[in-house]
Protein backbone atom coordinates (compact mmCIF):
# COMPACT_ATOMS: atom_id res chain seq x y z
CA UNK A 1 0.00 0.00 0.00
CA UNK A 2 1.22 3.44 -1.21
CA UNK A 3 1.41 5.66 1.44
CA UNK A 4 0.71 9.33 -0.28
CA UNK A 5 1.52 12.60 1.97
CA UNK A 6 -1.50 14.75 1.47
CA UNK A 7 -0.02 18.34 0.96
CA UNK A 8 2.98 16.91 1.66
CA UNK A 9 2.72 16.61 5.21
CA UNK A 10 -0.10 18.69 5.69
CA UNK A 11 -0.25 17.60 9.52
CA UNK A 12 3.55 18.30 10.20
CA UNK A 13 4.16 21.21 8.41
CA UNK A 14 2.71 23.64 7.09
CA UNK A 15 0.55 22.59 3.96
CA UNK A 16 1.66 22.94 0.38
CA UNK A 17 4.83 24.42 1.32
CA UNK A 18 7.94 23.34 0.05
CA UNK A 19 8.75 22.66 4.32
CA UNK A 20 5.84 20.13 4.10
CA UNK A 21 6.99 18.92 1.16
CA UNK A 22 10.80 17.96 2.13
CA UNK A 23 9.36 16.67 5.60
CA UNK A 24 7.45 13.73 3.46
CA UNK A 25 10.64 13.90 1.16
CA UNK A 26 12.70 12.94 4.49
CA UNK A 27 9.89 10.35 5.71
CA UNK A 28 10.28 8.29 2.43
CA UNK A 29 6.62 8.70 1.25
CA UNK A 30 5.58 6.35 -1.98
CA UNK A 31 3.96 9.62 -3.30
CA UNK A 32 3.40 13.11 -2.61
CA UNK A 33 0.01 14.72 -3.12
CA UNK A 34 0.27 18.66 -4.50
CA UNK A 35 -2.57 21.05 -5.32
CA UNK A 36 -2.21 23.78 -8.31
CA UNK A 37 -3.48 26.85 -9.06
CA UNK A 38 -2.99 29.84 -11.36
CA UNK A 39 -1.63 33.53 -10.32
CA UNK A 40 -1.31 36.51 -12.86
CA UNK A 41 1.98 34.89 -14.31
CA UNK A 42 2.48 31.33 -12.12
CA UNK A 43 1.28 27.97 -11.73
CA UNK A 44 1.43 27.93 -7.91
CA UNK A 45 1.08 25.21 -5.03
CA UNK A 46 -2.04 25.87 -2.79
CA UNK A 47 -5.43 24.38 -1.93
CA UNK A 48 -7.69 27.15 -1.17
CA UNK A 49 -8.87 29.85 -3.75
CA UNK A 50 -8.47 32.67 -1.86
CA UNK A 51 -5.52 33.38 0.91
CA UNK A 52 -6.90 33.75 3.97
CA UNK A 53 -7.68 29.99 4.17
CA UNK A 54 -3.75 29.34 4.63
CA UNK A 55 -1.88 32.77 4.69
CA UNK A 56 -1.37 35.31 6.62
CA UNK A 57 -3.23 37.34 3.62
CA UNK A 58 -6.45 38.34 2.65
CA UNK A 59 -8.16 37.95 -0.99
CA UNK A 60 -7.58 35.96 -4.36
CA UNK A 61 -4.17 35.22 -5.27
CA UNK A 62 -5.10 34.99 -9.30
CA UNK A 63 -5.23 38.67 -9.39
CA UNK A 64 -1.51 38.85 -7.89
CA UNK A 65 1.83 38.32 -9.58
CA UNK A 66 3.85 35.89 -7.97
CA UNK A 67 6.64 38.07 -6.93
CA UNK A 68 3.76 39.55 -5.01
CA UNK A 69 2.62 36.55 -3.73
CA UNK A 70 6.38 35.85 -2.64
CA UNK A 71 5.86 38.03 0.89
CA UNK A 72 3.24 36.39 1.91
CA UNK A 73 3.79 33.99 4.47
CA UNK A 74 2.11 30.43 4.34
CA UNK A 75 3.14 29.22 7.76
CA UNK A 76 6.19 28.97 10.28
CA UNK A 77 7.48 31.81 7.39
CA UNK A 78 7.01 29.56 4.45
CA UNK A 79 6.37 30.98 1.40
CA UNK A 80 3.69 29.56 -1.44
CA UNK A 81 5.83 27.89 -3.71
CA UNK A 82 5.62 27.65 -7.19
CA UNK A 83 5.03 24.35 -8.79
CA UNK A 84 8.36 24.70 -10.41
CA UNK A 85 10.10 24.71 -7.10
CA UNK A 86 7.71 21.95 -5.77
CA UNK A 87 8.64 19.58 -8.63
CA UNK A 88 12.42 19.93 -8.40
CA UNK A 89 12.50 19.30 -5.23
CA UNK A 90 10.78 16.06 -5.56
CA UNK A 91 12.61 14.96 -8.39
CA UNK A 92 14.20 11.73 -8.01
CA UNK A 93 12.67 11.06 -4.80
CA UNK A 94 9.54 9.93 -5.07
CA UNK A 95 6.53 10.09 -7.21
CA UNK A 96 3.76 12.79 -7.15
CA UNK A 97 0.32 13.65 -7.54
CA UNK A 98 -0.42 16.93 -9.36
CA UNK A 99 -4.29 17.66 -8.39
CA UNK A 100 -5.26 20.18 -11.16
CA UNK A 101 -7.75 22.75 -9.31
CA UNK A 102 -10.92 24.81 -11.38
CA UNK A 103 -9.59 25.45 -14.52
CA UNK A 104 -11.66 24.98 -17.56
CA UNK A 105 -8.57 26.55 -20.25
CA UNK A 106 -6.93 23.86 -21.89
CA UNK A 107 -3.57 26.46 -22.16
CA UNK A 108 -3.49 26.43 -18.54
CA UNK A 109 -3.85 22.69 -18.44
CA UNK A 110 -1.45 21.71 -20.87
CA UNK A 111 0.92 24.18 -18.73
CA UNK A 112 0.83 22.61 -15.50
CA UNK A 113 1.74 19.09 -17.69
CA UNK A 114 3.85 20.69 -19.74
CA UNK A 115 5.72 21.95 -16.74
CA UNK A 116 5.76 18.69 -14.73
CA UNK A 117 7.06 16.67 -18.13
CA UNK A 118 9.24 18.75 -19.87
CA UNK A 119 10.84 21.20 -16.87
CA UNK A 120 11.74 18.48 -14.25
CA UNK A 121 13.95 15.11 -14.32
CA UNK A 122 10.69 13.38 -12.91
CA UNK A 123 9.72 10.58 -15.20
CA UNK A 124 6.48 10.38 -17.26
CA UNK A 125 5.47 7.50 -15.22
CA UNK A 126 6.63 9.30 -11.77
CA UNK A 127 3.38 11.79 -12.40
CA UNK A 128 0.12 11.34 -11.47
CA UNK A 129 -2.51 14.11 -12.76
CA UNK A 130 -5.93 14.25 -11.21
CA UNK A 131 -9.04 16.29 -10.68
CA UNK A 132 -13.02 15.92 -9.35
CA UNK A 133 -13.22 18.07 -12.76
CA UNK A 134 -13.59 14.88 -15.09
CA UNK A 135 -13.73 17.71 -17.99
CA UNK A 136 -10.59 18.44 -16.94
CA UNK A 137 -8.80 14.82 -17.19
CA UNK A 138 -10.71 14.29 -20.20
CA UNK A 139 -8.30 17.44 -21.85
CA UNK A 140 -5.61 15.92 -20.36
CA UNK A 141 -5.91 12.56 -21.61
CA UNK A 142 -6.81 14.05 -25.73
CA UNK A 143 -3.64 16.55 -25.33
CA UNK A 144 -1.50 13.47 -23.61
CA UNK A 145 -2.19 10.30 -24.37
CA UNK A 146 0.10 7.99 -22.18
CA UNK A 147 0.02 10.14 -18.64
CA UNK A 148 -0.87 8.72 -15.56
CA UNK A 149 -4.68 10.03 -14.82
CA UNK A 150 -6.46 10.08 -11.47
CA UNK A 151 -10.43 10.47 -11.24
CA UNK A 152 -11.24 12.29 -7.93
CA UNK A 153 -14.46 11.43 -6.57
CA UNK A 154 -16.46 12.17 -3.02
CA UNK A 155 -19.19 9.71 -3.69
CA UNK A 156 -19.71 6.45 -5.36
CA UNK A 157 -19.70 6.97 -9.78
CA UNK A 158 -22.19 4.81 -11.59
CA UNK A 159 -20.57 2.62 -14.32
CA UNK A 160 -17.11 3.56 -12.95
CA UNK A 161 -15.86 1.08 -15.09
CA UNK A 162 -16.57 3.28 -18.44
CA UNK A 163 -15.69 6.40 -16.60
CA UNK A 164 -12.03 4.19 -16.21
CA UNK A 165 -12.09 3.13 -20.05
CA UNK A 166 -13.08 6.60 -21.16
CA UNK A 167 -10.22 7.80 -19.48
CA UNK A 168 -7.80 5.43 -19.74
CA UNK A 169 -7.58 6.18 -16.00
CA UNK A 170 -4.49 4.68 -13.65
CA UNK A 171 -6.71 5.62 -10.59
CA UNK A 172 -9.67 6.29 -8.91
CA UNK A 173 -9.18 8.66 -5.72
CA UNK A 174 -12.02 8.36 -3.28
CA UNK A 175 -12.74 9.81 0.08
CA UNK A 176 -12.50 7.56 2.86
CA UNK A 177 -16.18 8.10 3.94
CA UNK A 178 -17.73 6.28 1.60
CA UNK A 179 -15.61 3.05 0.20
CA UNK A 180 -16.28 0.02 1.26
CA UNK A 181 -15.12 -3.71 -0.23
CA UNK A 182 -17.42 -3.81 -2.91
CA UNK A 183 -16.40 -0.31 -3.91
CA UNK A 184 -12.46 -1.32 -4.28
CA UNK A 185 -13.51 -4.56 -5.95
CA UNK A 186 -15.29 -2.44 -8.88
CA UNK A 187 -12.74 -0.45 -9.01
CA UNK A 188 -10.05 -2.78 -9.00
CA UNK A 189 -12.49 -4.98 -11.93
CA UNK A 190 -12.08 -2.06 -13.90
CA UNK A 191 -8.48 -2.22 -14.27
CA UNK A 192 -7.71 0.93 -12.05
CA UNK A 193 -5.56 1.19 -8.32
CA UNK A 194 -7.90 2.00 -5.68
CA UNK A 195 -6.28 5.03 -3.86
CA UNK A 196 -8.40 6.60 -0.71
CA UNK A 197 -8.12 10.25 0.56
CA UNK A 198 -7.87 11.03 3.41
CA UNK A 199 -6.73 8.61 5.98
CA UNK A 200 -6.09 9.95 9.26
CA UNK A 201 -7.45 7.07 11.70
CA UNK A 202 -5.35 4.03 12.61
CA UNK A 203 -8.87 1.92 12.24
CA UNK A 204 -9.69 3.43 9.00
CA UNK A 205 -6.44 2.51 7.95
CA UNK A 206 -6.75 -1.18 9.00
CA UNK A 207 -9.91 -1.34 7.48
CA UNK A 208 -8.71 0.30 3.95
CA UNK A 209 -6.08 -2.49 3.96
CA UNK A 210 -8.34 -5.15 4.21
CA UNK A 211 -10.07 -4.02 1.45
CA UNK A 212 -7.25 -4.43 -0.55
CA UNK A 213 -6.67 -0.74 -1.37
CA UNK A 214 -3.66 0.42 -3.11
CA UNK A 215 -2.87 3.62 -1.20
CA UNK A 216 -3.94 6.04 1.20
CA UNK A 217 -3.41 10.14 1.37
CA UNK A 218 -2.87 11.33 4.58
CA UNK A 219 -2.31 14.38 7.02
CA UNK A 220 0.16 12.51 9.13
CA UNK A 221 2.39 10.24 7.29
CA UNK A 222 4.46 9.86 10.12
CA UNK A 223 2.17 7.61 11.37
CA UNK A 224 1.60 5.14 8.79
CA UNK A 225 4.87 4.35 7.64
Amino acid sequence: MKIIGHRGAKGLEPENTLKSVQKAIDLGLSMIEIDVHFCKDEVVVIHYRTLDETTDAEGFYLEKTYEELKSIDAGNGESIPTLKQVLQLIAGHTEVNIEIKETHSLEKIVRVVDEALKNTKLKEEDILFSSFDHQILAKVREVYPDVRIGVLTNGKILFIDQVVSKLSAYSVNSKVDFVDKDWVEQIHASGAKSFVYTVNIEEDFKRLKSYGVDGIFTDFPDKFC
